[in-house]
């Protein structure tokens, strides 16, 4: 069935100002003289026409370009934020049970210890207190294992770093083979307060000071008398340093371990700590 050029106007004008009226200027008023409109219609058929659909010159309220921005517009209410703490909750809930508790679960509140990655300020300071060691060396709690790593490549062998969250040991596994010493530096998923230090003369640790006054027993009772002892962020409490490198978060400590058991609080904490 044949529509003539002056009805199919007239039909797709009321069309359109049923979808929307705010598009009501979109067919221009209809000339009286078809024989204008129909020159008018060749010549856009000819040169290709502006709008070539009703879904073109009418956004379809259903796509995201007509959605998105009336939503920008609307404020969020107290249901919406709602919705939101509670997506934003869930995600760190998901990235507490996945990555930070597997390493908690086998260790006692008190000695629970919270993964904070060294920066590069604080390897460079750490590494700077161990100018001129020789040797291996021990990272207590290696996280990502980015200080084993740099030990390894300033000729630390071996490179040892001790962690129990087994995610942030994958992670320090990928670091290493990324930058192509995979298999030349170790990554051992124990506990620290288990691993026995007797052999070890180059200590590094990156721990809350909650657990630090605990540590320094254990490394005053274990360690050589040679050994040297590395704290990056936070210092041992009751422990002098021989050299500090940097300023802040980013500040380094180093102590000779033999220093600290002659001084007179070591004393009594080993006695302590030998009479528990």
């Amino acid at each position: 069935m044949y529509i003539g050029y002056p009805h199919y106007r007239l039909i797709h004008c009321s069309v359109t100002e049923k979808v929307d009226s705010r598009f009501k200027n979109v067919c221009p008023p209809l000339s009286l003289n078809y024989s204008d409109d129909f020159s008018r219609v060749t010549h856009e058929h000819r040169e290709g026409p502006q709008v070539t659909s009703l879904h073109s010159a009418v956004m379809d309220p259903d796509s995201p370009d007509y959605v998105l921005p009336r939503l920008s517009d609307k404020p969020l209410g107290g249901w919406g934020l709602l919705q939101v703490a509670a997506g934003s909750g869930l995600a760190v809930y998901a990235v507490w049970v996945g990555i930070l508790m597997p390493g908690f679960r086998r260790v006692p509140l008190r000695l629970q210890v919270p993964y904070l990655p060294a920066s590069r300020v604080q390897v460079g300071n750490v590494m700077a207190l161990l100018k001129g060691r020789q040797g291996g060396i021990t990272d207590l709690g290696s996280g990502d294992g980015r200080i084993v790593l740099e030990a390894y490549r300033q000729g630390f062998r071996p490179a040892v770093g001790y962690e129990l969250n087994p995610w942030l040991v994958r992670l320090a596994h990928f670091h290493a083979w990324r930058a192509g010493h995979y298999g030349q530096v170790s990554y051992l998923r124990e506990d620290l307060w288990k691993v026995n230090l007797s052999q070890c003369k180059n200590i590094t640790v990156f721990l809350a000071p909650s657990v630090l006054p605990l540590l320094q027993k254990k490394l005053l009772s274990e360690l050589p008398e040679d050994a040297v002892v590395v704290a990056g962020r936070y210092p041992f409490p009751n422990w002098t340093a021989y050299r500090v490198e940097g300023e802040g978060v980013d500040k380094a400590w180093a102590y000779f371990i033999q220093a600290q058991r002659q001084a007179p609080q070591a004393k009594v904490s080993t006695s302590n700590h030998s009479s528990e």
